[in-house]
């Protein structure tokens, strides 16, 4: 696992305070109009009726709140994605692991319209697709599947799997939960069969 993924595991998150959750609105609600580059401190605080001063108690700039934001989320889905080894993919209990996934993004589908859809955040998609890797890397290490370009694979893999939401939440009249998790469960066992 990559020293990125380990710190985030490990993480200990405080609740966010008052301050800090104005803040976190107040950004999103501008990085869906204008993106993170035109957003400034004046303009945020301005959004979220906070001092400026408040807003330096917590953050150095407003990259640094919005990496924040991406890793407490990716945070809290890895911790809602619960591993599952080789032998429980194919039972009834892993498809209703990977419900808890879907309802965590059901939870937090603002957020993830926000940076897969209105506009896409790249390096929140980026983290996410190395958080797949690792958990399906791992899961394919557990079941000694030797699987040729096997970096190639995991990085198709952690891409579909992005993609599969991302339609969804584009196509919500196209894509239920269930056929949603019912091909993501397929594709896995069709990568396991490489």
């Amino acid at each position: 696992m990559d020293n990125y993924l380990i710190e985030l595991d490990q993480k200990k998150w405080k609740p966010l305070t008052r301050t800090q959750q104005k803040l976190k609105t107040a950004i999103l609600e501008l990085y869906a109009k204008e993106g993170l580059e035109k957003i400034n401190v004046r303009e945020l605080c301005s959004r979220a009726c906070v001092a400026r001063t408040s807003f330096y108690n917590y953050y150095d700039n407003t990259t640094q709140l919005m990496e924040e934001l991406e890793d407490r989320l990716l945070s809290d889905m890895r911790r809602n994605a619960a591993p599952v080894t080789h032998e429980e993919f194919a039972t009834e209990e892993s498809i209703s692991l990977l419900q808890g996934y879907l309802d965590f993004i059901r939870q937090n589908e603002d957020i993830f319209r926000i940076f897969l859809v209105t506009r896409p955040n790249y390096r929140f998609i980026q983290k996410w697709e190395r958080s797949t890797i690792e958990h399906l890397d791992r899961r394919l290490k557990n079941s000694n599947t030797a699987i040729h370009n096997r970096e190639l694979a995991l990085q198709l893999s952690a891409s579909s799997t992005v993609t599969a939401f991302t339609y969804g939440l584009q196509h919500p009249e196209k894509v239920d939960d269930k056929s949603l998790r019912n091909l993501v469960v397929r594709y896995f066992r069709f990568l396991e069969s490489l």
